[in-house]
């Protein structure tokens, strides 16, 4: 025979293996309260809780399928194994909450605060997170499939395991406790540092053609270059963008602020192939 139950208040109660015992159109609503129950293979279809609290509750290999929790609370709540199916979480809170190996699919979770819980290993295919507040809770190895996570605060949380795909990360800071390896196709920086110190870029600039007349040993030929943001001292690099011949030999220095003389000088006479050089300055 098939029972029914509505209205009802479950204190220490214990509902297992349920056989025929279903709670179909059961609406717990007011001062409703679940405290210290187990709940174990039991099916929970089309159900409604309203207002209500359940707390220390214990939900083991049962089904919840198109569920109505709203403006409830959940504390100490364990749900091992379960799984919840078309159920809409609205206005509620969800604290202390230990979620294993379950399965949520096709949920809706509408401004509902989810703190200090633990979330390990589930499959969350095709739900909504909206407006929700994740506080100082570990989710460990989820996989979540063609969901959306929108207006979400995430605060203190923990994600490890994870798999983020297609998405974009803004104003956080990533690797800063444990730095690790990273790979990118490109990166845009406002500035670098390497182990502490500041990677500043190279500056560069390409003189006017320098050389093309008869030196006489240790003679030479010069052209400067303006190169913003050179100061005496760095470190100048400069190329010939035509060799300048043998016994010919080049050098290059800052000179002034923002400015870079490059030499090229005979070593016996000779006369160097005029060229243009390309200036590199490090910072």
């Amino acid at each position: 025979m098939k029972k029914s139950l509505a209205l009802c208040v479950f204190a220490a109660a214990n509902i297992s293996n349920a056989g025929a015992a279903y709670a179909e159109m059961m609406f717990m609503a007011g001062a409703t309260d679940m405290s210290g129950a187990s709940i174990n293979n039991a099916t929970i279809t089309n159900s409604s809780m309203s207002g209500g609290s359940a707390s220390g509750v214990s939900i083991t290999g049962g089904t919840m399928a198109g569920t109505a929790i709203t403006g409830g609370s959940t504390s100490a709540t364990n749900i091992n194994g379960g799984t919840i199916t078309g159920a809409l979480f609205s206005g509620g809170s969800i604290s202390g909450a230990n979620i294993s190996g379950g399965t949520i699919s096709s949920v809706s979770f509408s401004g509902v605060t989810l703190t200090s819980a633990a979330v390990d290993n589930p499959t969350i295919t095709n739900g909504t997170m909206s407006g929700t507040a994740i506080s100082n809770a570990p989710i460990s190895g989820s996989a979540i499939s063609g969901g959306s996570i929108t207006s979400a605060a995430l605060s203190s949380v923990t994600v490890s395991g994870s798999s983020i795909s297609g998405g974009s990360i803004n104003n956080t800071a990533i690797g800063q406790t444990t730095p690790a390896a990273g790979s990118f196709t490109s990166l845009s920086a406002a500035s670098l540092s390497l182990n502490g110190s500041p990677l500043l870029p190279v500056l560069s600039g390409t003189s006017g053609s320098i050389g093309g007349g008869l030196l006489v040993a240790g003679a030479c030929s010069q052209g400067s270059v303006t190169i913003s943001g050179a100061s005496v001292g760095m470190a100048v690099v400069a190329t010939p963008n035509t060799y300048p011949g043998d016994a010919s030999a080049w050098k290059a220095y800052v000179s002034a602020a923002n400015t870079v003389i490059v030499k090229v000088c005979a070593l016996i006479a000779v006369t160097p192939s005029a060229s243009t050089y390309n200036v590199r300055v490090i910072q």
